[in-house]
């Protein structure tokens, strides 16, 4: 069997990225977080979003619902669309490890100052740590414009100084 010249190298260099991986971590620790707390109305507050919520143990898994509202007067006020939006939580650790998370995708529309989008997250940990504290926190990645899609118009194309993109959420470590 013929093996081409390369082929030690790349293997080499699967290997190593097979390591990397098995070593990364996802941690959340440069976000703002709360203490985890059941059966109880909380507040976070993102530098673009405000989470209101409530988490329901539910056997193995939790139930996190509640409303993400814009902290509109932290974004431009020509961001009037949502043209892409998703929403993230997260439980994690002390040290910010991330233990659980669940990502939901938010339909295009008005970001209206004062109105929510409502959510639900379920999270289910594999495990979690026999002592200390656990947290949560929240993610969103965001595309917002002046203006949505007209239905008898195709969508325009906006200039990169017209569109808002902000983002927060948990980053891989290695």
């Amino acid at each position: 069997m013929h093996r081409p010249k390369h082929a030690p190298a790349l293997l080499a260099a699967l290997a190593a990225a097979l390591l990397l991986a098995a070593c990364a971590q996802t941690s959340v620790k440069h976000l703002n977080r709360n203490a985890w707390a059941t059966d109880t109305d909380l507040s976070l507050t993102m530098q673009f979003w405000r989470f209101d919520y409530r988490i329901k143990a539910q056997g193995n898994q939790f139930a996190v619902r509640g409303t993400a509202r814009p902290e509109t007067a932290a974004l431009p006020p020509t961001a009037r669309w949502i043209e892409d939006l998703w929403l993230a939580a997260y439980l994690c650790d002390a040290s910010g490890a991330v233990l659980a998370q669940d990502l939901r995708v938010a339909d295009p529309g008005p970001l209206a100052p004062g109105v929510g989008l409502p959510f639900a997250f379920t999270l289910h940990p594999d495990a979690l740590p026999p002592a200390g504290e656990l947290y949560i926190t929240f993610g969103y990645r965001m595309k917002l414009v002046p203006e949505g899609p007209e239905e008898d118009k195709p969508a325009r194309q906006f200039s990169p100084a017209e569109v808002f993109f902000a983002s927060e959420g948990a980053i891989t470590r290695f």
